[in-house]
């Protein structure tokens, strides 16, 4: 069973308390109002293996399309990271930001929230060797709903802008708040000084939940 959020959608709101989560954001404007469904277009949510929703496929010819297909922004993260490092991977949900925040919420888990650059050099080692490992993918896929973007485009430049991390590739925990903010419960940037091996990684993030977890019910006592 997972040790993620079991508590009432409430935990997922009262969440600024006795330091155990590192800050309060407010949303971008584009990204609080731009919540989206993905599969209300017709596209299913893919990770891992080519996973995706369940969705009946209607029976009945398809017409040539007139123009070139754009992938739409969702799943440009997804290609560009499996052209590299295959599709061994954490389930990335192929959707805008605040969808997987509700998927979340939801689901009464933690969000996990990774920023690729792919230009940057610390990013092939810390793919090759922490989040692409078995370990890494059980634990995430296991815990957390899991969303990923670029970067320098979009959703992911502007979490990036907002988040300002010191370094990437750059992976944050977050938890749904009041109104248009989130709980940033853990934010690591990648340097030469962190050890971060596929078992660092796990006990971080497992630890940080666990303390915000324990915290929440602690208060609720009284």
């Amino acid at each position: 069973m997972s040790w993620s959020m079991r508590e009432s959608s409430r935990a997922t709101r009262e969440v600024s308390f006795n330091g155990i989560v590192r800050r309060m954001v407010n949303l971008p404007r584009s990204i609080a109002g731009g919540f989206y469904r993905v599969m209300g277009h017709g596209i299913g949510r893919i990770g891992i293996g080519g996973r995706r929703d369940q969705n009946p496929i209607p029976n009945f010819p398809l017409q040539p399309p007139q123009e070139p297909l754009i992938a739409p922004e969702e799943w440009t993260f997804l290609s560009v990271f499996e052209q590299q490092y295959g599709s061994t991977h954490p389930f990335f949900y192929a959707c805008q930001f605040m969808e997987a925040l509700k998927t979340a919420e939801d689901e009464h888990k933690f969000m996990f929230m990774y920023l690729h650059s792919p230009q940057h050099p610390f990013t092939p080692s810390f793919c090759w060797e922490t989040l692409c490992s078995e370990l890494v993918v059980q634990f995430l896929d296991a815990n957390f709903v899991c969303w990923g973007a670029l970067a320098d485009r979009g959703e992911g430049l502007q979490m990036a802008v907002t988040l300002q991390p010191a370094s990437f590739p750059c992976c944050a925990v977050i938890a749904p708040a009041a109104g248009n903010s989130i709980a940033v419960l853990q934010q690591v940037g990648w340097n030469l000084k962190l050890n971060l091996c596929p078992e660092n990684f796990t006990r971080l993030f497992k630890f940080r939940c666990i303390l915000f977890i324990s915290s929440h019910r602690n208060i609720e006592s009284y």
